[in-house]
């Protein structure tokens, strides 16, 4: 794979058609996958949205960006209803400040 967790690539301005509202901007690589020698990737962009790109529309930055910049830290937990199978979050105890 050309780039790797959490680089920033810029979508290229020569970029296909579907990328249009997005060319020129930076992102951050939160996945990638290949499949039939097509490498595409996850790319979190500035607007919150994440685009599957192919790996021929992203060029480097030379900057890379860490784990912090995308995922808080904070959890939560979700209790399956058993008999419906739905899920529900769980809610967590008050911690004092």
């Amino acid at each position: 794979m050309k780039f790797n967790f959490y680089e920033i690539v810029k979508v290229k301005s020569s970029s296909a058609e579907k990328y249009k509202e997005i060319k020129g901007q930076e992102g951050l690589i939160l996945g990638r996958a290949e499949e039939n020698n097509c490498r595409v990737y996850a790319v979190s962009m500035a607007s919150g949205e994440t685009w599957q790109i192919t790996e021929e529309n992203l060029k480097s930055t030379g900057k890379v960006g860490s784990r912090d910049d995308v995922y808080s830290g904070e959890s939560m937990q979700v209790i399956v209803d058993e008999d419906s199978g739905e899920g529900s979050l769980k809610e967590l105890p008050k911690t004092s400040e």
